[in-house]
């Protein structure tokens, strides 16, 4: 990422832009989980609370949820596949995953 951008900046500099201080931040980071098993996914959206998901199959083949305790938003698949976006560190990511893991694990 810092390289891409030291590219791009070089670039714009090339093309006569000048920068006092330019600056690379990450904003959110999405990653890429499996749970490793088939879903049920209006059986999941009934286990974990209406409140906290959303699963239109009409519109999104995925179950949205948006767990309290995260500011991440998970996509759950039926595949079993998750994308976790929202999260600032992979880290972040990573909790959020592991909480549905365990939360699919309990439930069923």
């Amino acid at each position: 990422m810092h390289q891409v951008n030291d590219r791009y900046l070089s670039y714009l500099t090339e093309t006569g832009l000048d920068f006092s201080d330019p600056s690379l931040e990450v904003k959110n980071v999405v990653s890429v989980g499996n749970l490793q098993k088939d879903i049920e996914l209006n059986a999941l959206m009934i286990a974990l609370g209406l409140e906290d998901t959303e699963y239109e199959p009409e519109q999104f083949p995925g179950l949205i949820y948006r767990p309290d305790s995260t500011r991440c938003v998970l996509l759950v698949f039926s595949s079993g596949k998750v994308v976790v976006t929202g999260g600032r560190t992979a880290e972040e990511d990573e909790e959020a995953f592991l909480h549905l893991q365990d939360q699919v694990d309990k439930l069923l």
